[in-house]
């Protein structure tokens, strides 16, 4: 149909007409905009149409130059869907949050980590690992102090990644928790440190009642030249059930 901008009436599946159609070519510019306007309130100034529109139309507008990955109107457009009732939108908000470092987007994140979507929370702390800020580390703490065992879960994986010494704090406090998987990810997020206070933390692991935290917290000494770790992961595999490991 190219360019051709038409109104023709429209052919119901019962091959009558009761209607018509107002057709347009694809939306360019902004005089494509004002011409579907001014047809629009032409119709409107027949009178002719007092039952109204009765499809619906939505129209996708390109603004990426101001909400793309550079775009100066991102964050503004973020913190709205962060906000937004629909779990999809939210849950997306956050991935894109997540490829964001700026201190405004970790505190977003932070406060998505108790959202009430399983998937918004899970990519809000995929977003905060690694990170080693005092805002970020506050909000999983906050987190972790949740009543449903599911928020703590997913806030714990928030700590993969962390070197920051106030961490060791929080993973302490997480490998204290009454729920093993909590216990069994504060673990995991104790691989590749080598401070005295991080290696103490793995040895209270080793000794956990639920084999699979003992088993995260013998990957954690992975990689240490230690006699005694052959030994450790022995212990840590006795009786551990498939399911855990």
């Amino acid at each position: 149909m190219g360019r051709r901008w038409q109104v023709v009436p429209e052919v119901m599946n019962t091959g009558g007409y009761d209607g018509f159609e107002l057709v347009t070519p694809p939306l360019r510019s902004q005089q494509d905009i004002e011409i579907l306007a001014g047809m629009l309130d032409a119709v409107a100034r027949t009178r002719e149409f007092g039952r109204g529109i009765r499809s619906s139309t939505h129209f996708t507008f390109d603004a990426s130059h101001l909400i793309g990955p550079d775009g100066p109107r991102t964050l503004e457009v973020l913190r709205k869907a962060i906000a937004n009732p629909t779990d999809e939108v939210r849950a997306r908000a956050a991935e894109l949050l997540a490829a964001r470092k700026d201190p405004e987007s970790v505190i977003l994140l932070g406060q998505a980590l108790t959202d009430p979507s399983g998937r918004v929370r899970e990519n809000a702390a995929s977003g905060l690992q690694g990170q080693d800020d005092a805002a970020s580390l506050e909000f999983i703490a906050s987190a972790l102090a949740s009543a449903d065992k599911v928020v703590r879960r997913d806030a714990v994986m928030a700590l993969q990644g962390r070197r920051d010494p106030a961490s060791l704090d929080v993973v302490a406090r997480a490998l204290e928790d009454t729920d093993a998987f909590v216990r069994k990810y504060a673990a995991m997020s104790l691989g590749g440190r080598v401070d005295a206070k991080a290696i103490g933390l793995v040895e209270k692991a080793l000794g956990d009642e639920f084999s699979g935290v003992r088993i995260r917290a013998v990957v954690a000494l992975r990689g240490r030249d230690d006699p005694e770790t052959p030994g450790r992961i022995e212990t840590a595999l006795a009786d551990a059930s498939p399911d855990s490991r």
